[in-house]
């Protein structure tokens, strides 16, 4: 464990997958990540906003990648 878990002011970087989309974020927590993934998606496809702004936490796989 380093200091940086131990740390949640440190931004960490987290790969999120949905469908065959993936988007990298750098951020404090996972959750956090799906919320900027969503943002993310939105403003890529803004024709599927409101399916993508209905989407659950469940149908997206974070990973922390540092």
């Amino acid at each position: 464990m380093s200091i940086a878990d131990l740390n949640h002011e440190t931004p960490h970087t987290y790969l999120v997958r949905v469908g065959h989309n993936q988007i990298t974020v750098v951020c404090q927590t996972a959750a956090e990540a799906i919320v900027r993934a969503k943002q993310q998606l939105r403003r890529d496809f803004p024709r599927m906003w409101d399916v993508i702004s209905s989407l659950s936490e469940s149908k997206f796989e974070v990973q922390e990648l540092d």
